[in-house]
């Protein structure tokens, strides 16, 4: 039983959380590691809730300026804290 119902649209923000992390070339395996981990399920968290995301998906698609995620992103300072690819 779930105490919160799922915010119509949350499956597909945590959908563009993978797509930023991609963009971002941050390295899958080691962000999924400690101390990491608990970050990602933070962000997908915010993610889920975030009323920014036709911005971010428009961001995303048209491969915008990696400076403006800083205005309607609530996790680009901590994505910048993820270990990178190379």
């Amino acid at each position: 039983m779930r105490l919160f119902p799922p915010r119509p649209g949350a499956a597909a923000n945590c959908g563009l959380l993978l797509r930023m992390l991609e963009r971002l070339q941050v390295d899958p395996v080691a962000a999924w590691r400690r101390p990491f981990a608990r970050r990602i399920g933070a962000m997908a968290r915010a993610c889920a809730a975030c009323p920014a995301a036709n911005r971010c998906e428009a961001w995303l698609d048209r491969n915008g300026a990696l400076e403006e995620r800083y205005r309607f992103c609530p996790n680009a300072e901590t994505l910048d804290t993820l270990p990178r690819k190379g």
